[in-house]
Order: structure tokens, then sequence, then C-alpha cells
């Protein structure tokens, strides 16, 4: 915008005064609207995100200067009085209300991480999130905030990893039996994590700071990076994890095949639906750039002798695949602008009709 107003007085030969009456009517002398009132929001969410990860860090040193009582009280102090204060507060003092259930929200699991590390409760780690996110549900009700929904996502997501991956580390073969119940149900459980955003937008219960119904934004992608990646991990897991027969057809597992109908399920929401959102559409198409890399690299291992040609042929694919699909999103990216222009524009025209 300075370049353009800059070109406009040099191709008018503007004098010095009307530059300068042209730069305020711009307003450029002056900072963006709500410039303030974004910077306060995210220092309140950032300092209760602090705070809140401040206090889990400590539950998880499992500190030993203080008794038991003293500890288990003071943490359950950490958890009601921020929700307290966060149901107490006005409607109007939004910010401090989302930052004060943030900071709630996460004191609820050190609070939950302590008792299970003291009283030795045997629970696996993702019974812990599982109940930490059945516990959070309603504040995130009440209060309907993207961030916090975005939080508890995190959690949900937390707890399907812990549960699904659980002897990934020790028993990949056994994990990635695709036909396990195990493995047939994790897919589903992460696309619950995709479309809950967009449920609740539906269903009105994501708002924006004055009150008023809102589509995901934030929680949306962080779901989608969550749900994405678990689904593009497994795929790629699938493809390597064995095969001994040398047909290409028979050593495509039905499992990576499983895993890539979710991403490109995905990919059409970002790109097709009327959630459409270019960050999720960028992300589904990395993860079939992905996917479909591991795909010629476990083809040339099993067809083409691995050499120095060999990986640079495999580079030089890569590259390709990349720039396409960057070419390919960027034209998406113009298309959704040069549509939401005229959408803007016939709003103007029809408000200056009426």
């Amino acid at each position: 915008m300075h370049q353009i107003l800059h070109q406009l007085a040099q191709e008018h030969q503007l004098p010095p005064a009307q530059t300068r009456q042209l730069w305020q009517i711009a307003g450029l002398h002056q900072p963006a609207k709500n410039t303030y009132q974004h910077l306060r929001v995210a220092l309140m969410l950032t300092a209760a995100l602090l705070l809140g990860a401040g206090l889990v860090f400590w539950v998880a040193a499992n500190w030993a200067a203080q008794t038991r009582t003293f500890k288990l009280h003071l943490l359950q102090a950490a958890v009601a009085i921020p929700l307290a204060a966060a149901l107490l507060l006005p409607a109007g003092r939004c910010v401090l209300r989302i930052a004060l259930a943030l900071l709630g929200t996460l004191a609820l699991g050190g609070l939950l991480a302590y008792i299970g590390i003291t009283y030795q409760t045997g629970a696996d780690a993702w019974q812990l999130f599982a109940t930490w996110a059945a516990l959070a549900l309603p504040i995130v009700l009440v209060l309907r905030s993207d961030w916090q929904w975005a939080l508890w996502l995190l959690i949900v997501a937390t707890a399907i990893g812990s549960w699904s991956g659980q002897s990934l580390l020790n028993h990949l073969g056994n994990v990635l039996d695709w036909r396990s119940g195990r493995n047939l149900l994790t897919p589903w459980l992460w696309l619950l994590v995709f479309v809950l955003p967009l449920l609740m937008a539906h269903l009105g219960q994501v708002r924006d700071m004055q009150g008023q119904a809102v589509r995901p934004v934030f929680s949306l992608r962080l779901a989608a990076f969550l749900a994405i990646g678990a689904w593009a991990a497994h795929g790629v897991f699938y493809v390597f994890n064995s095969w001994s027969d040398k047909a290409f057809v028979a050593w495509l597992p039905p499992g990576f095949a499983y895993h890539t109908a979710f991403v490109l399920f995905a990919g059409w929401v970002g790109w097709r639906s009327r959630w459409r959102d270019l960050v999720v559409l960028a992300l589904a198409v990395l993860a079939v750039d992905v996917l479909g890399m591991t795909l010629i690299g476990r083809w040339m291992v099993e067809y083409v002798n691995i050499g120095t040609d060999g990986l640079l042929l495999f580079a030089l694919i890569a590259a390709v695949v990349v720039g396409l699909s960057g070419r390919w999103l960027y034209q998406q990216q113009q298309k959704i602008r040069m549509e939401e222009t005229g959408m803007d524009k016939a709003e103007k025209d029809a408000h200056h009709g009426n």
C-alpha cells in the first residue's frame, strides 16, 4: 500500500502537502484497527498458557519439598480459582475469562498427573488424557471459545495418540496389522478430531470475543494438522512395514489406502466444502506428497538398484512433485482471493443500492 501511494504521488506529481493529505486519508500513519486489542488478547492468552504449562512442569518434576496434602490442596486451588473466576466474570470480560479458563484447564491436567504419580493409580497415559478431556469438556461448552476448543482438541489428540500408539515403539509389526480392531478404529477417531470443530461451529458452539457465532480457524487448523499428520504417519509406516512379495500391487497394503482416503477427504474439506480453508488444503496436499513419495521410494527400493543415480532421480522427482503442488496451491489461493474480493464488492454494491 505504501508503494502504491508513492507511485500515485509520482505519476500525478502531487505536491508534498497533498501527498501528506493522501497519506492521512489512507490512514497508513495510524496503527491498524484493533491492533492493541489483538496484542492484549495474545499477551493474556500467552500468559495463561505459560502459567499453566509451568504448573504442569512443576507437578511433573514431582517436587519433594512439601507434604502430599499441601500439594494436593494447592493444585485443587489452582484449578478451582481460575475456573470459578472465569465463570463468574461478566460476559464483557471475554478475554480475561478465556485466559483464566485456559489456565484452569491446564492446571486440571497437572492435578490429574499429580494424583496418578503420587497415589499410583496404575492408569495408562491415554486414560489420564481421556479423563482430562472429559472433565474439561463442560468448561469448553460454557465458554465456546476457539482457543478453548483448540486446547481441548490437543488433549483429546494426545489421548488418541497414546491409545493407538501404545505399543507402536515396542511392537511395530503388531500395531501395524491394519486389520486389528484398534487400527481400524484409530483413523475414525482422528476423523472425529478433524470434524469436531466444524460440527461445533455448525451448532453455534464457537464464539468470538463479542459473543457472535463464527467459523473456527485456530481449532480447525490445529485439528487438521493433528489428524492429517496421524493419517500420513500411519500410511508411511504401512508402506515400509512388511512385504516380501515383489509384485507392486501385492505390497501396496490396504492399510495405506485406508489412511490415504482420510487424507483425501480432509483435502476435499479444505478445497471444496463450505469450510474451505487454504491451510487445511495445504496440509492435505503436503501429506499426499509425502505418501506418494513414500510409495515411489519403496518402489525404487524393490525394483531399482539404489545408488547415486537412484538418489538423484528420487530427489528430482520429489522436487518436481513439491514444485507442482506449490504452484497449484498458489493458484487456489489466487482463486480464493478473487472470489472473496468479488463477494465483498457485491455486498458493498448491495449496501449502496439499499
